[in-house]
């Protein structure tokens, strides 16, 4: 009786893990389900594209890498679906750079040109994600609205006659027309502006015989900056005005100088570094012992590096300590600063008081 009862309590306790087992398998099947539709949805969300350049750009003993690539789309596809995309590349071997972007073009545009879509990304991670909708203008995925097109064109010449002429002087080095559909202007400017100044020069140039165009593409370079090397700054009627200052604005310039007005030692020089989103003040300053360069950017950060000083053919070049790219700098007689590597001159910045 007692022998009995042992069997069917071991009976029951077998069924009990049978169950608990049939239980845990169901469980993890649904968690490999659900994992997998995750996966599968992720990697629709990421978009299939081309490499069509690597440009490494590295400059100042500091890692960048630009990445050009061509979405394999048949339709314009959604800034979110992008910047995923962008973000598995920089995920994908290329965190170690200092500054690393994405430039994305869609199938026929000309690589070499404005990029429909950009991605920048910091050791931290990203720090802009935009879509650049007037490079698409010329090319099959341009969408013309036409009454949208006159509405705005008329808006803004209705508001032309109350924007006062801009306070600076200008010159225009280049224009290329396109019928009455498009002109593209390089100016020249005396020096750095505000966001005002250029809405200001931008209407202007327009209300000066070019309202009839759709769209008015305007370049503005600093007088240091060779023409079709990166504009200062970008604005458009496209056909609502867009500005885009890519360099340091004016009100950036007076900060950082007043930030960067007094490190340890004696100043040699201040000197201005205009690159594309990343520009800002460098100092050159010596002590007893060393010679040191600041760099002070735009977003905040700041770094300190000793140099070397070093003869060469007379020469007196500034190499940064552990540099390994084979870069120097070399004080001009006009008392700028260029930057040279092994293949030749990188930059001239302009000194600054």
């Amino acid at each position: 009786m007692r022998l009995s009862f042992t069997k069917s309590i071991l009976v029951i306790f077998l069924l009990f893990l049978v169950c608990l087992v049939l239980c845990c398998e169901r469980q993890i099947e649904k968690a490999e389900k659900e994992e997998l539709a995750v996966d599968t949805e992720k990697s629709e969300e990421l978009l299939d594209y081309k490499i069509v350049n690597k440009e490494d750009y590295s400059y100042l003993n500091t890692p960048r890498m630009a990445y050009r690539i061509v979405l394999e789309a048949e339709n314009l596809p959604i800034k979110e679906h992008m910047e995923r995309t962008a973000k598995k590349i920089w995920e994908n071997g290329n965190k170690n750079w200092k500054e690393f972007t994405v430039f994305m073009y869609l199938p026929e545009m000309d690589t070499k040109s404005t990029a429909f879509y950009i991605a920048e990304f910091r050791p931290h991670g990203l720090i802009k994600s935009e879509t650049q909708d007037y490079a698409l203008y010329g090319t099959k995925w341009w969408k013309e609205d036409e009454e949208s097109v006159k509405n705005a064109s008329e808006k803004q010449e209705a508001g032309e006659s109350k924007t006062p002429h801009a306070e600076i002087q200008y010159t225009i080095i280049n224009e290329e027309k396109l019928g009455s559909i498009k002109t593209m202007i390089d100016i020249r400017l005396e020096s750095e502006v505000n966001e005002d100044t250029i809405i200001k020069i931008a209407n202007e140039l327009k209300r000066d015989g070019r309202s009839h165009f759709q769209r008015i593409f305007i370049n503005y370079y600093l007088p240091e900056m060779e023409v079709g090397k990166g504009a200062w700054a970008l604005s458009h009627f496209n056909p609502d005005l867009e500005v885009d200052i890519i360099g340091l604005s004016k009100d950036e310039k007076a900060e950082l100088l007043e930030k960067t007005s007094s490190y340890e030692g004696n100043t040699i020089g201040r000197w201005l570094d205009n690159s594309p989103y990343s520009g800002g003040i460098v100092t050159i300053s010596k002590n007893a012992d060393n010679l040191k360069i600041y760099k002070k950017y735009s977003d905040g950060s700041e770094s300190v590096k000793n140099l070397l000083e070093k003869m060469v053919n007379g020469q007196k070049h500034w190499i940064e300590e552990n540099n390994t790219f084979g870069e120097y700098y070399l004080l001009n007689n006009d008392g700028s600063l260029s930057i040279y590597d092994t293949e030749g001159l990188v930059m001239t910045m302009k000194r600054v008081k």
